[in-house]
């Protein structure tokens, strides 16, 4: 399918944008090729300033929608960095995804 670049390239157009909806052009272009059938998804999120634990239900309840999957199924963590890295510097936000699931060609 390429990279992630090719589709969502950095320009005015996706400056700032809400990351919900690159979620869901994501999964609109996946399932144009492809039957996914998302197991569970793990995700670590490394930010020095941002507290993931007030907004986890959040993000999780908007993850669960946009990809029709029980909340149950997803597991989020925050972690400070300890100042490492560009989450633990402030400089950005790191995140680590792993999702496990069942893909078909269509």
């Amino acid at each position: 399918m390429g990279s992630i670049g090719e589709y969502f390239p950095e320009s005015k157009e996706f400056e700032n944008i809400n990351s919900s909806i690159l979620l869901e052009k994501t999964m609109d272009l996946i399932s144009k090729r492809y039957v996914v059938k998302i197991n569970n998804i793990d995700a670590l999120i490394i930010s020095n300033s941002v507290k993931i634990s007030p907004i986890s239900d959040q993000i999780k309840n908007n993850t669960s929608r946009i990809l029709n999957l029980e909340v149950s199924r997803i597991n989020l963590k925050g972690k400070s960095g300890n100042g490492l890295g560009i989450g633990g510097k402030d400089e950005g936000i790191e995140v680590y995804c792993t999702t496990l699931g069942e893909v078909d060609e269509i």
